[in-house]
């Protein structure tokens, strides 16, 4: 697939959202992880990347979405692979990484 200026314009704007919203987290006084899962949650919601719902279909025409978080300061992870019918798979990959123990 080729590049048009028009995607880079779309996509640009996409990451300038990311960056802006998550700008505006740490700014509240939130973590740097927080900032991160709002930046890849505008992008999973944005269908210009193709991660979220703009995600490429399978072989067998499924969207099927990995993710992983880590905390940098813990070393703390949380991860999905091949998900279906989730819409922010950062959030479930959150969760795991907040309530299991895998370190």
């Amino acid at each position: 697939m080729g590049y048009t200026k028009r995607s880079v314009r779309r996509a640009y704007k996409g990451v300038k959202k990311a960056a802006r919203e998550s700008t505006g987290v740490l700014d509240s006084g939130e973590s740097a992880l927080d900032a991160v899962e709002r930046a890849v949650i505008v992008m999973e919601d944005d269908p210009n990347f193709n991660v979220g719902i703009g995600s490429a279909l399978n072989e067998e025409g499924f969207v099927e979405l990995d993710v992983i978080i880590v905390d940098g300061s813990s070393l703390d992870f949380g991860s999905v692979a091949a998900v279906r019918r989730i819409k922010n798979p950062i959030l479930l990959a959150r969760a795991i990484m907040e309530r299991t123990h895998n370190n």
